[in-house]
């Protein structure tokens, strides 16, 4: 196993900070970084919005504390965004392209969240809306998501 850490900018890292819950914000949606950051990374790909992360970045966390609970998610974005399934292996290599697709489209995911929720006062309660929008869109304004095209 490679020693892959997933990054995300720093100008972010507050507002991730407002999304995890802790003593301080209590109602906050998410347990951990990890979590915030599979959900910007889905909304991101949702929405086709990718930032390339530059050099500025906040404290990364260890691709282990994705594994088991978000590879899946990494591996079909970068399906997704590829459509190569060769990009499944194990290689390091490749490892780090689906980690550097899941940062571009979390950190897109995490510019939307900004700016949808810039001065929301209850952050879970604006997500849970935001997700139920995202749900009741109507099939044109949806990109469909079609894997048979990878067979």
């Amino acid at each position: 196993m490679i020693d892959r850490r997933v990054r995300y900018t720093k100008d972010k890292a507050d507002f991730v900070g407002k999304l995890v819950y802790s003593e301080e914000s209590k109602t906050a949606p998410f347990k951990q970084k990890s979590d915030a950051l599979a959900f910007a990374a889905a909304l991101g790909l949702k929405r086709d919005r990718k930032t390339t992360l530059g050099n500025s970045y906040a404290e990364p966390i260890r691709l282990s504390v994705f594994e088991g609970q978000y590879d899946i998610l990494i591996n079909l974005i970068a399906l997704h965004e590829k459509e190569d399934p060769k990009l499944l292996s194990n290689s390091p290599a490749d490892v780090d392209h689906r980690v550097t697709i899941f940062e571009e489209y979390a950190n897109g995911g995490l510019e939307i969240l900004m700016q949808e929720l810039s001065g929301v006062v209850d952050i879970t309660e604006s997500i849970l809306l935001l997700v139920n929008s995202e749900r009741h869109r109507t099939p044109e304004e949806l990109k469909t998501f079609d894997l048979s095209s990878l067979i």
